[in-house]
Order: C-alpha cells, then sequence, then structure tokens
C-alpha cells in the first residue's frame, strides 16, 4: 500500500470505531507523539491512547480534508468532532458535555505498509476554549486574564 492509502485507512479506522484496526496500521515500535499530549509507543501505547479518546468522545468522527505524500511520508489534514461526553478522561479531563469541532494535522511517515512514526499537531488551545477550560476567543473573560497576567509580568519586570 502507498503512504497516503496506509493514513487513510487508519483514519476510516478510528472513524468507523474500529481500534484493532487502527492499531493494526502501526508497525510494533512505532512512535505516536501528539505534541504537548501524548508521546508513545505502537501497538500498545496507540491502543490506549485511542481508548482513551473513544472513551471520552464516544460519538467522534474524521474527516479527512487534505493530504500531501512524499516519498515515505504523507501529511494529513484533519477535522475531528464529537461530543465530550464519554465516561472516561481525555488527557486527565473529566468530559463536561461539550461539542467538540477541531482541526489538525498528523505528519505519517509509513514504510512497508505500516505507520513508523507519527507527529501530531492538533489545536489544543481551541480544545481547552471548547470544553470551558479556557474562556472564549476575544471574550470579557479572556481580555480581562491577559491583562492580569500583563500586569503580573509588569510587575515581574520591574522587581528585577
Amino acid at each position: 500500500m502507498r503512504p497516503e492509502q496506509v493514513a487513510l485507512a487508519y483514519f476510516q479506522a478510528l472513524s468507523d470505531h474500529d481500534l484493532e484496526r487502527a492499531v493494526g496500521c502501526w508497525a510494533s515500535g512505532a512512535r505516536q507523539n501528539v505534541r504537548g499530549q501524548v508521546d508513545t509507543i505502537a501497538p500498545e501505547g496507540v491502543r490506549e491512547q485511542m481508548m482513551g479518546l473513544l472513551t471520552a468522545v464516544p460519538d467522534f468522527r474524521f474527516d479527512v480534508l487534505a493530504t500531501a505524500t512524499e516519498a515515505d511520508r504523507c501529511a494529513v489534514q484533519w477535522r475531528m468532532r464529537g461530543t465530550f461526553a464519554g465516561r472516561g478522561f481525555l488527557y486527565g479531563i473529566r468530559p463536561t458535555g461539550s461539542e467538540l469541532d477541531l482541526e489538525g494535522i498528523d505528519l505519517f511517515t509509513i514504510r512497508e505498509g505500516l505507520i513508523r512514526s507519527n507527529d501530531a499537531f492538533s489545536d489544543s488551545m481551541e480544545f481547552t476554549r471548547q470544553i470551558g477550560m479556557m474562556p472564549a476567543q476575544g471574550s470579557g473573560s479572556e481580555r480581562f486574564f491577559t491583562a492580569l497576567f500583563n500586569l503580573r509580568s509588569r510587575l515581574r519586570w520591574r522587581r528585577g
């Protein structure tokens, strides 16, 4: 299979909530690094991470927005939607019942039909805004906390 086919098969397995088929796209010992969230090794680490997503966002689905492939590298721009209302925690955070609509990019290295590594980049700040952990962008609350933070920084600089 070509790298793009493997990457698309992986996202389809995730959207189908077929955990074993998704994990089957990975080479044993391959590294999954979701920047700022998780750094793990396949197969067990990937299985555990995806099970956490399935448990916390039981209705999630991925839409592939675009792909770009060169040699054994495939970039996939995706959109994930679902309700953060499951019974499990996601990255240590208890579900809030919030609707999620997030985008990101995964950069896969794929050889001999298996994922050898993935560097994934998602908008963690938008995730925290959508679940209510951070104030909405441009809101009065955000402006207040930004001003408070800037005041704290200014005072630190004055102290030396």
